[in-house]
């Protein structure tokens, strides 16, 4: 039985699909649910004449990204869950959910991204 689940979302229709079985699954074993999500670094851009702009992840961004969080947190306690969220700032193909020290998670639920076909 799992005592931790792991769920990265991306906020899209999909990945609440996917935190809704999470929750089933937690609700059915007694686990708690840490919901992560990673968000892209700033890129910088040179405009003519070298005007310098920040298109990556504003203060704004971020603020955005903790509500949805939120939300989603508030689904999960909802159910009756405990809940804890994490937002990471980095690839997310390469950022390590686990942070430089592992920590226990037992299940990591994952979905597949939607075709548009």
């Amino acid at each position: 039985m799992p005592k931790k689940i792991l769920v990265s979302t991306d906020f899209s229709p999909s990945a609440d699909r996917i935190l809704a079985v999470a929750i089933d699954m937690a609700e059915r074993t007694d686990a708690c649910v840490e919901i992560i999500h990673v968000r892209s670094p700033g890129r910088t851009a040179f405009a003519f004449p070298l005007d310098v702009t920040d298109q990556g992840a504003t203060a704004r961004e971020l603020h955005h990204a903790e509500q949805a969080l939120a939300r989603r947190a508030h689904r999960v306690q909802a159910a009756g869950v405990t809940v804890t969220t994490r937002l990471l700032v980095g690839s997310p193909g390469e950022t390590n959910p686990f942070g430089p020290r592992p920590r226990a998670a037992e299940l990591v639920v994952l979905g597949a991204a939607e075709s548009a076909a």
